[in-house]
This record gives structure tokens, sequence and C-alpha cells, in this order.
């Protein structure tokens, strides 16, 4: 009907507004930030900006309900300030008529957050991990001669001096550990080739002498002309360093952790949470049509503070190991229906 198409403009105008505008601050935060980091002052303007962007879609499943909740609350309040509620209600629209709209944005939210910390989230958590770990790799441009450099877990070299123009180290010194024995090596030369797609790298040192350490003290010592290194994080250490929320959420799914239990129990109750979000805005906007008063927004404001800070408190127990797998925090979209629900018995003894 034209009416339901008015509501879904007059809410879809702030709700892009909202999203544009914390994006853009939240990405000005983030960007400030990487630019103070003294390890991130050296990454690429691109490698810059892809991270910002994968924040900026980590941060999404925040951004887009907060923008929708209050996207909500400021159409019903524009609405009551010209006087436009009391005309419809006087037309004999009912609240509950007047909320079906409300109800589809609501649903239409599900399915938005639900794609966003299901499966965005994760890729750009995993993403931005590839991204940083990519920037923090050695470069020749990024060394200085006199100081040591670890390569991977078992190898570290310095240099004398640095040739910046032709990218190879200069009188190069450098020790592995191995499990049949400590390798010194010296070299005239050294470089560092670009990294594999399995994120190994090889290390070359040319014109030089190794020296295999022995525990009896019978070291081994040979001349070469060129010498190979490949280096890489074990697979134990890289998924080690796979953060929780870089997981995919099947893989969480038979989690053993506290800590992982809570974050896939999140992901499925987030998208149900932000329904229940959007009914307490959108019944909010709708109590006492034509008057303007600043309850309604600070009600609306109370609301959303309540809801997320027992969400915050509920996860981190469950996180704690506190609370028990089950239920767990599943039951926290009942949350703010239980909410709608006694606004609305409130308004029927009311009105």
């Amino acid at each position: 009907m034209t009416v339901d198409r008015y509501l879904l403009k007059e809410m879809g105008r702030p709700f892009l507004v909202g999203w544009f505008l914390l994006t853009a601050i939240f990405g000005a935060y983030i960007t400030a930030g990487l630019l103070q980091d003294a390890a991130a002052a050296g990454l690429a303007p691109t490698s810059m900006w892809a991270l910002v962007a994968l924040r900026c879609m980590i941060a999404a499943e925040v951004i887009v309900p907060t923008s929708m909740f209050f996207a909500v609350v400021f159409a019903f309040e524009r609405m009551n300030r010209d006087r436009e509620l009391v005309a419809l209600f006087a037309g004999g629209w009912s609240r509950a008529r007047l909320l079906l709209p409300v109800v589809g944005i609501g649903f239409i939210m599900v399915l938005v957050v639900a794609v966003l910390t299901l499966q965005a989230r994760p890729w750009a958590y995993r993403t931005s991990d590839q991204v940083e770990d990519r920037a923090a790799r050695l470069d020749v441009s990024a060394m200085q001669a006199g100081r040591f450099y670890a390569l991977g877990s078992d190898l570290v070299v310095t240099a004398s001096s640095i040739d910046q123009g032709g990218g190879f180290l200069e009188d190069v010194l450098a020790r592995q550990q191995r499990v049949l024995g400590d390798r010194l090596i010296r070299a005239e030369q050294a470089r560092l080739a670009p990294p594999q797609a399995d994120g190994s790298q090889l290390v070359e040192f040319f014109r030089g002498q190794v020296v295999t350490l022995s525990a009896d003290g019978g070291d081994v010592r040979h001349s070469f002309e060129r010498l190979g290194v490949r280096w890489r994080e074990s697979a134990a250490e890289e998924q080690a360093l796979l953060d929780r929320r870089a997981r995919p959420t099947t893989a969480l799914r038979h989690g053993q952790v506290p800590r992982e239990t809570a974050e896939y129990q999140w992901r499925l109750t987030l998208p149900f949470i932000t329904f229940g979000m959007t009914l307490i805005a959108g019944v909010i906007g709708t109590i006492a049509p034509g008057r303007v008063t600043a309850l309604r927004m600070l009600s609306a404001i109370g609301a959303y503070v309540l809801v997320f800070n027992v969400a915050a408190a509920a996860r981190n127990g469950l996180e704690q190991g506190n609370l028990a797998a089950l239920p767990g925090i599943f039951w926290l979209p009942l949350l703010p229906l239980a909410i709608v629900l006694g606004i609305m018995i409130w308004l029927r003894r009311h009105t």
C-alpha cells in the first residue's frame, strides 16, 4: 500500500545516512590508529586501505542494527512532529497495522545481519590476518644494518650493510636451529625471495661458509656458492594464531572451549536480537502520537543500552565458563520481545 511504501522510505533514508556516517566515523578512527601504530606505519597504502575496509566490514554487524534501530525511531519522531501519526490513527489505522512495515524491515535485518555475522565477519577477520601477515613479512627495504631479524621460529639473520638498490644483504651472519644440529652461516651476500602462495619464503645465501654445530664438539664446516633456506610458520602455529572470530561458523559448531561456544552462539542469536530491537524502536515510536517529547528518544536509548549490555554480560559469562553451554545465550532474542510485550500491555492499559 501507499502508506507502507511511505513508511519504508521514511525508515530507509535515515538508515542509509546513519550507516554511512557511522562507518565513516569508525573508518576514520581505524585509519588514525593504523597511522599511529609504528608497526602499521610501514604498510603500503593499498594494504592500509584494505585493512580499513575489512575492519569496517567487521564492525558492520553492530553498525547495521544500530543504524536501523535509530532510523525507525527517527522516522516515527518526524511523523509525530508533523502529526502524520495522528492522521493515520484517526483514519482507522491500528498500531499493529502501522507496525507491519517495521516487522517486514525486521525480517530483512535478520537476513542481512545473518550474512554479516555468519559469513562476512569471519571472512573479514581471516583476510585481515592475511594482509597483516604479508605486511609483517620482512623486506630488504625495511631492514637496517646491524640489527637481528627473526625469520620464522628457527632462523635469525643480520647484515653489516644493505644494498637497497640491488635488494641484497651484505656480509651476512645467520643462525638456524635444527634437530640435527644448529647451523651458523656466514655469507658475502643474501637476499629474500618473494613469499610463496603457501606462505613459505626462501632466503638465499651466496659465497660463504656454513658450520653445523655438534654437541660432542665435532663441528662440520664447508663452503658454498649458493645456499637456500626455506622457512614458514608451522601448521600448528598457524592454527594457534587463527582467532576464533576468524574461524568459519561450521568449525565452531562443536567447539569444546567456552570462548568458541560463546562466539558460535553469538553469531546465531545476533540476527534475532536485531529483529527484536527493530520492533522495540517501532513500538516506542508510536507511543503518544502527535506529541513531541524527548521521553520516546530516551526510552529508545535506554532499551538499546539495556539489551546490548545484558547481551554483552551474558556473552562474557559464557566465555568465562560461568554459564552452561545450554541454554547458553540462546535466550537473548527473547529479551527485546519481552520488552515489546511489556510496552504493548502498558499501552493497552493506559489508552
